[in-house]
C-alpha cells in the first residue's frame, strides 16, 4: 500500500468503532448467537458451548486482586453478561461477578483432578448462567489453579 502524500499523520490503523445502540430491554441475536438459541432449543443445553481451560499459577497470588480485575473484565464487556431466551439476548446491567475459590491442598490430587473434570463437563443454560465462570483451585501454599 502506497503511503499517502501528507505521510501517516492522521491515518488509524484501527477500524471505526461499532457504533452504541441506546439501551434497549433485550436485542436481536447476531447469527452466531441465533444459531447457538436454536441448537439449544433442538438438543437440550450443549457442551459444545464450553471453552475450559487451566492456568497453572506458581508463587505467592493475591487472590484479593485477581478477583477484582475479573471483576473489572466482566463489568467491562457486556457480552460477559448476557443471557439468550426466546430468541433475544437480555444483557443484565447490574450483574456481578464472584471468583469462587476451593481449598484442595489436603485433600490429595484424585479429588482435584475430579472437580476440575466436573468444572470442565458443566453444561451452560444459556437463559440463566453467568457465561464466563472461572474458579480457583488452591493446590499448596504457593500453587494455584485457574480455570
Amino acid at each position: 500500500m502506497p503511503v499517502p502524500s501528507g505521510g501517516l499523520k492522521g491515518l488509524s490503523v484501527f477500524p471505526d468503532a461499532i457504533p452504541a445502540l441506546s439501551a434497549q430491554e433485550n436485542y436481536a441475536l447476531s447469527d452466531a448467537q441465533r444459531r447457538l438459541w436454536i441448537l439449544g432449543q433442538i438438543e437440550g443445553r450443549l457442551l459444545v458451548n464450553n471453552l475450559s481451560y487451566t492456568v497453572k499459577i506458581q508463587g505467592e497470588l493475591d487472590v484479593e486482586a485477581l478477583e477484582k480485575s475479573l471483576q473489572l473484565l466482566f463489568l467491562r464487556h457486556e457480552s460477559l453478561r448476557t443471557n439468550f431466551a426466546e430468541g433475544r439476548q437480555f444483557i443484565h446491567p447490574e450483574r456481578r461477578f464472584q471468583l469462587k475459590a476451593r481449598d484442595y491442598s489436603e485433600a490429595g490430587e484424585e479429588k482435584a483432578r475430579a472437580y476440575l473434570q466436573s468444572l470442565a463437563d458443566y453444561v451452560f443454560d444459556l437463559e440463566r448462567d453467568v457465561l464466563l465462570r472461572v474458579r480457583l483451585v488452591i493446590t499448596g501454599p504457593a500453587g494455584h489453579l485457574l480455570v
